[in-house]
C-alpha cells in the first residue's frame, strides 16, 4: 500500500517525489512491477491520477481476499489463511452495519500459533442465496452459434474520466501548457461534469452546455457571482476539450460545429467584454480627509496617533506595509523627508526608498509634526515606532473591551494599519477607503502640480515604482465625469487660446510617453 495523502491528481512525479510524500521506494518499485501505468519508462514518470486509481485496486483486492467467513490475514503469510469453521469462535458486540449485524471473529494460526481477530458482518440467508443465483453474463443477438459474451459495465462519468486523463497528457506533452493553464483546465471541466451530473462526453447536447452556462453565471466566489470573463475562459477550455474530442474515434458524428459553436457567448456579452468599463478607482479628494480626519477627534493620544496616520498617508502616499514599519529616526523633520528601508520578505521593488513629504494641506501636515513632537516629550527614542499598539484597557483584575487612551511601544501589523484606516472612514460616513486609495488621491493631486515631464519622473521615484507609465496612467486615473469636463471646457474654448495655453515641448514629450505606453502593451498581448 502506498501513502497518497499529499500526492495531487495533476501532479507529474519520479521516484524521488513519491519518496519524498512519505513512502518506501521498495513499495514503489513493486508497484511499477505489478503494472502501474507511466508517462515515460526511462526515467519513470507517474501521474498523480494513475497513482491513487492503483493504490484504491490494491486496497479492495485486499480487502476481497479475506471477505469470506474463514479467510484470515496473519504477519507470517503474506496470502489470506483459511481455517476450518469449527475452529472459530464469534462473539456478538452488539453494533450493526448497514442493518447488518456485526461480529468478532477469533481464531488461531495453524503456522505461527498467534491469535487472528476481524470484523465481520453477519448477512442474512436470503441475500446470500440471491447473490449465489444471479449471474454476469449477458447473451448476444447477433451471434447464432449462442456463445456467451462478457460486457463490462462502468459507472456513470468513467469514460468521460479516462478520456479527460488522455486529454491531460496531449495538453503537458504536446501543447506544452504551463500547470497554472492545466489547472484552470482542471476547473474548468470539474465544473462542466458537476452541471450535467458526471454525463459521458458522448451523451453530450446543446441543453447540456445551455445547462452549463447557467450554472457558471451562478457560481459565487467570496459571496459575489463571478465575473462575464471568467464565464467565458472556463467556456472557452471546455470548448478546447471538445474541438480535441471530435477527431477521436466514436465522437465525430455525436459531436456538431453547433455544439461546440453554442459555448461561445451571446453577441451582446462579447461586446460588453470588449467594450472599455469605467476602471477608474474611487479614492478620496483632500477636503473629504479632512473631514475624515476632524471627525477622529483629538481627546487622547490614541486618538491623535490615528489623525497622524491618516494624514501622513494622504501626504506621502506610503503604503501600509511601511507605514506599520516606520521608525522616529526615519523622519527627517528638517528636510521634510521619510526613509523606508523594506526587508527581502516585503512587496514591491528596492530595499531603499526616500520620499518626500510635501505639506498639501497644511492642517494635515501640522498634525503629524504635532504629534511626533508628542511623541519625543513621552520619550520615544529611535528605534520606537511612530505608530505604536494601542495598550488594552484594564478595570479591577479582568480586561475590559474599553477603548484605550494608552500608547505601547510595539509595531503595529499591516493588517492592523488597514483595519483602523477602514473603521474610522466608515465611522465619518465615506465608504471604507483602504491605504491604497489614499496613494492614488496623493498621486492625484500631485499631478496637477507637475505639468513638466522632469517633474513626473521625481514623482514616479518618490512613490517607489519602476516605471513612469504605472505612476502617469494608473494611479490617480481619471474618472468618466473628469474626462468629460475636460473635453467640453476644451470644446468651448478657441483656436488662439488654445496655442496659447499649451507649450509645444510639453505636447511632444507628452506623445513620446503615450508611445511608449502604447507599444509596452503591444508586447504584452
Amino acid at each position: 500500500m502506498l501513502n497518497t495523502l499529499n500526492i495531487r491528481d495533476n501532479q507529474i512525479l519520479t521516484v524521488a517525489d513519491v519518496v519524498k510524500s512519505g513512502n518506501n521506494e521498495k513499495n514503489i518499485r513493486k508497484v511499477i512491477h505489478d503494472g502501474l501505468t507511466l508517462l515515460l519508462d526511462s526515467p519513470a514518470y507517474m501521474l498523480g491520477f494513475d497513482i491513487k486509481q492503483f493504490d484504491k485496486e490494491l486496497k479492495k483486492n485486499s480487502k476481497q481476499d479475506c471477505k469470506e467467513y474463514n479467510a484470515f490475514k496473519c504477519i507470517c503469510s503474506k496470502k489470506p489463511i483459511i481455517i476450518d469453521k469449527n475452529n472459530i469462535k464469534e462473539v456478538k458486540t452488539g453494533k450493526t452495519h448497514r442493518g447488518n449485524e456485526q461480529l468478532v471473529l477469533t481464531a488461531k494460526c495453524p503456522k505461527c500459533g498467534r491469535k487472528l481477530v476481524k470484523l465481520y458482518t453477519k448477512k442474512p440467508e436470503s441475500i446470500e442465496k440471491k447473490e449465489i443465483t444471479t449471474t454476469t453474463t449477458i447473451e448476444t443477438k447477433i451471434s447464432k452459434k449462442r456463445n456467451i459474451k462478457k460486457v463490462v459495465i462502468r459507472p456513470a462519468g468513467e469514460n468521460a474520466k479516462i478520456l479527460y486523463r488522455f486529454y491531460y497528457k496531449y495538453c503537458l506533452h504536446i501543447k506544452g501548457y504551463s500547470t497554472a493553464t492545466l489547472a484552470k483546465i482542471e476547473k474548468a471541466v470539474s465544473h462542466f461534469t458537476t452541471s450535467s451530473n458526471n454525463c459521458d462526453f458522448k451523451s453530450v447536447t446543446l441543453d447540456t452546455v445551455i445547462e452549463f452556462k447557467a450554472f457558471l453565471k451562478g457560481i459565487t466566489y467570496r459571496g459575489r457571482i463571478i465575473s462575464l470573463s471568467s464565464v467565458n475562459e472556463y467556456l472557452h477550455y471546455v470548448q478546447l476539450l471538445f474541438i480535441y474530442l471530435m477527431d477521436r474515434p466514436g465522437f465525430r458524428q455525436r459531436i456538431n460545429f453547433e455544439i461546440i459553436e453554442c459555448f461561445n457567448l451571446s453577441l451582446k456579452e462579447r461586446n460588453s467584454l470588449r467594450s472599455g468599463k469605467d476602471h477608474s478607482v474611487k479614492y478620496p479628494t483632500y477636503d473629504e480627509i479632512l473631514e475624515i480626519v476632524n471627525s477622529i477627534g483629538s481627546s487622547s493620544i490614541v486618538k491623535r496617533s490615528r489623525q497622524a496616520m491618516v494624514a501622513l498617508v494622504a501626504l506621502s502616499g506610503v503604503r501600509r506595509a511601511s507605514c506599520a514599519k516606520l521608525r522616529m529616526f526615519d523622519w527627517d523633520s528638517q528636510n521634510s523627508r521619510l526613509t523606508m528601508e523594506l526587508g527581502p520578505n516585503d512587496p514591491k521593488n528596492g530595499n531603499y526608498i526616500e520620499t518626500t513629504v510635501v505639506p498639501l494641506s497644511e492642517k494635515l501636515f501640522k498634525i503629524f509634526t504635532d504629534y511626533y513632537a508628542e511623541l519625543v516629550s513621552l520619550g520615544y527614542k529611535d528605534f520606537n515606532p511612530i505608530f505604536p499598539k494601542a495598550k488594552p484597557r484594564k478595570e479591577g483584575n479582568d480586561l475590559c473591551f474599553v477603548e484605550s487612551t494608552e500608547l505601547t511601544q510595539d509595531f503595529m501589523s499591516k493588517h492592523n494599519v488597514s483595519r483602523i484606516v477602514k473603521e474610522i472612514c466608515k465611522e465619518a460616513g465615506f465608504p471604507g477607503y483602504s491605504v491604497h486609495k489614499f496613494r492614488h488621491s496623493y498621486s492625484r493631486e500631485m499631478k496637477k502640480r507637475m505639468p513638466d515631464n522632469d517633474l513626473m519622473v521625481a514623482l514616479m521615484k518618490n512613490m517607489g515604482h519602476k516605471s513612469i507609465n504605472l505612476s502617469t496612467f494608473h494611479y490617480g486615473s481619471m474618472s468618466r465625469e473628469e474626462q468629460h469636463q475636460i473635453i467640453l471646457e476644451n470644446f468651448s474654448k478657441k483656436p488662439d487660446e488654445i496655442l496659447d495655453s499649451y507649450d509645444p515641448k510639453l505636447l511632444k514629450e507628452l506623445k513620446k510617453i503615450v508611445q511608449n505606453y502604447e507599444n509596452n502593451n503591444l508586447k504584452k498581448k
